[in-house]
């Protein structure tokens, strides 16, 4: 069975069998091309489901977006239209290794994703995205810190409680800077 047939059915609300393609792509990463192209369906349900599995694997094994970093920072417009796939690549940008300009574009995505958005698990986790960018570019840092702060005085418990976390990561890193 292709990993599209593997994704196909259901609604967004559920992952399917989205745990199991996690699995068969990790053991076999040349499959993550497939991944990585049913990211792009014609499908919603497919296209979320393709963005957990990516993000899960990608999570583990960083350099395996290697290959495909373009596609996605060529596309990040076309992850505009779905929020369901935005909760799942606000980390996935976040474990890009990024030139100095493609973070300064994606960090852009991911602060106008964060303030646009009201689903409070994708701002949660540009907020951890926008971390994530910014121990590798700390030139970002400040900006992060103040936003960080800026959605725990005014956010859900979800943010607050991953604002502590992320502040906390934040600053282990200026420490040691």
């Amino acid at each position: 069975m292709s990993i599209i047939q593997s994704l196909r059915g259901g609604d967004q609300r559920t992952l399917g069998r989205a745990n199991a393609v996690t699995r068969r792509v990790r053991r076999d990463p040349q499959l993550l091309a497939e991944l990585f192209r049913a990211m792009f369906d014609g499908d919603p349900v497919i296209r979320m489901r393709a963005s957990d599995c990516v993000e899960k694997i990608v999570r583990a094994r960083r350099e395996l977006s290697l290959p495909f970093k373009k596609l996605i920072l060529k596309n990040l417009a076309h992850f505009d239209e779905q929020p369901e796939m935005k909760m799942h690549l606000a980390l996935l940008l976040g474990y890009l290794e990024l030139s100095r300009g493609e973070a300064v574009k994606v960090s852009e995505v991911l602060f106008h994703w964060l303030r646009n958005e009201v689903n409070k698990f994708i701002q949660v986790n540009c907020l951890t995205g926008l971390c994530e960018i910014s121990l590798r570019h700390p030139w970002l840092r400040q900006e992060v810190m103040a936003t960080i702060v800026e959605f725990m005085i005014k956010g859900s418990a979800a943010l607050k409680a991953r604002g502590r976390i992320l502040l906390k990561k934040l600053s282990k890193a200026d420490e040691v800077e």
